[in-house]
Formats: C-alpha cells, sequence, structure tokens
C-alpha cells in the first residue's frame, strides 16, 4: 500500500505538524523539497501505510517534461476559501481550470517572468484556486485519463480569480526523476527494514 504524498513545501510542512503521529521521527525523513526546497514541491512519506478505497485512489502522474496545450482541460480539488476574503469549504469542492499556456502566461499583463518553466498556469477566469487550496493536484484530461499535471502553489495578491493572473501550479512532469529518486531509495530502506524485521522474528 502506498506510503507517500506529493504536495508544496509549505503544505507538507503544514501537514507535517498537524498529523505527526502518523509521521516518521524527523522531518528531515519525511519530508524532501523539490531541488533543495528551490521549488514548491515536497514528497511527504506517512510511517504507516495508506488504504486505497472509495474516497482514497492513487494519482497517475505525466511523462518527464510532458506539457499540456493552452485549453487542455483540467481540474482543481481541494478545500480552500469559495472566494477572496470569503469562507473556507466545509467540504472539498472542485474547479474546471483550463491550461492556460505558457507563452500565454508570461506576457506583459498576465505574469510576465514570475512564471517559470518549472510551472504551469490554469483557470484565471470565473474559476480559480484560492487559500488553502495550495498542496491540492491538479488533474488534467490527457487521452481519456485523469493525470496529475500540477500541485497548487499561490494565486495574486490581488485576488483568487484576478482577470490575466491564473491560479498558478508546480509542473509535476518537470520533477519525475527527482520523484522517482527518492522513491527508489525509499523502497530500498523499507525492504532492508523488512528483511531486518524478518531476522529478528
Amino acid at each position: 500500500m502506498p506510503r507517500f504524498l506529493l504536495l508544496t513545501v509549505l503544505t507538507a510542512l503544514q501537514v507535517s505538524a498537524a498529523w505527526g503521529r502518523y509521521l516518521g521521527d524527523s522531518v528531515e525523513g519525511r519530508i524532501v523539497g523539490g531541488g533543495a526546497a528551490r521549488y514548491d514541491i515536497a514528497l511527504l512519506r506517512l510511517s504507516s501505510e495508506f488504504y486505497l478505497g472509495t474516497y482514497v485512489k492513487l494519482g497517475t502522474l505525466p511523462p518527464f517534461e510532458q506539457v499540456l496545450p493552452h485549453n487542455n482541460l483540467c481540474y482543481l480539488s481541494g478545500w480552500g476559501l469559495t472566494s477572496t476574503n470569503g469562507v473556507q469549504s466545509p467540504v472539498m469542492k472542485e474547479a474546471a481550470l483550463p491550461i492556460v499556456g505558457h507563452e500565454t502566461c508570461t506576457s506583459s499583463g498576465w505574469w510576465g517572468s514570475t512564471i517559470k518553466t518549472t510551472m504551469i498556469c490554469a483557470g484565471g477566469a470565473a474559476d480559480s484556486g484560492c487559500n488553502g487550496d495550495f498542496g491540492g493536484p491538479l488533474s488534467c484530461v490527457v487521452d481519456g485519463q485523469y493525470v496529475v499535471h500540477g500541485v497548487a502553489s499561490f494565486v495574486s495578491g490581488m485576488g483568487c480569480n484576478t482577470p490575466k493572473k491564473p491560479t498558478v501550479f508546480t509542473r509535476v512532469s518537470a520533477f519525475i526523476p527527482w520523484i522517482n529518486s527518492f522513491l527508489g531509495c525509499w523502497a530500498v530502506e523499507a525492504s532492508d527494514s523488512e528483511k531486518e524485521n524478518t531476522r529478528l522474528a
């Protein structure tokens, strides 16, 4: 069963603090920030496995460096504010956020040079992410399948659905080798631990 969550760095730290009883003993052992935390992405390792069911399922990750086209349909899910300075949703909500192409999002009048190639813009119309959604997945429709292409990172300080300031996500496909490298290391650690437990039994 899975033991990992893909989040933004701040969200991983917040979840770690709130759910400490579910995690390993040291922060270093359970949270790894992308590129020594230069990028807003983190893997959080739980101290025990969680189980899949009706409401808990695995997310599919994209191929390395796959970049989706402008207007590709995606969905953000989370418990964030329902509007700028609004109230936090008591239930998980979903918003349809089409991809805003990198050329458009980095143009003058939009986000400009704030947006790096390791980021994705999506939405920017009536629906958007908002405070409280950060760390949530951007699931995009690719060949009839939902793929986690983004992790919610930030919105404009002028408001959650400010025109030409779409929600910004960490682009997951830029970090596939990094993700695989840590999953591989942790899998080896788990295997060694199981072998040691077998010898002690």
